[in-house]
């Protein structure tokens, strides 16, 4: 969801628009209006080769993580806010290629506790 709450954080900031109490209402309206219509478009988009529901259905959670971060930096420019949004994909994503590293940590764990268990 960091990578949703980049993007809701970047296009703003390009726009121009800096962090602000309006903008922080907007990022609370869109969080909402995704969470009222979570089922109904996690069950209208498929996508053959996977499955995007149970991605979608919590889709809502970026404008709200986008939000909190606009209250924590209410004062932020919008280059400020433009990489705020770059640090939240950057997380995102060194957590989406750092997931083999945490499957493999998780094995070996598993294969240790039966060995001493």
């Amino acid at each position: 969801m960091l990578l949703v709450a980049s993007v809701v954080l970047i296009v703003p900031s390009l726009v121009g628009l800096a962090a602000s109490l309006p903008l922080l209402v907007a990022f609370a309206v869109l969080g909402g209006a995704l969470f009222a219509v979570r089922d109904p478009l996690a069950s209208a988009v498929s996508v053959p080769t996977m499955s995007v529901g149970p991605v979608l259905r919590v889709t809502w959670v970026g404008p709200v993580v986008a939000g909190l971060i606009v209250l924590v930096a209410l004062d932020a420019t919008p280059d400020e806010l433009q990489a705020l949004g770059g640090l939240c994909g950057l997380v995102a994503m060194a957590n989406y290629f750092l997931r083999p590293v945490y499957g493999v940590v998780i094995s070996l764990g598993r294969s240790v506790g039966r060995t001493l268990g």
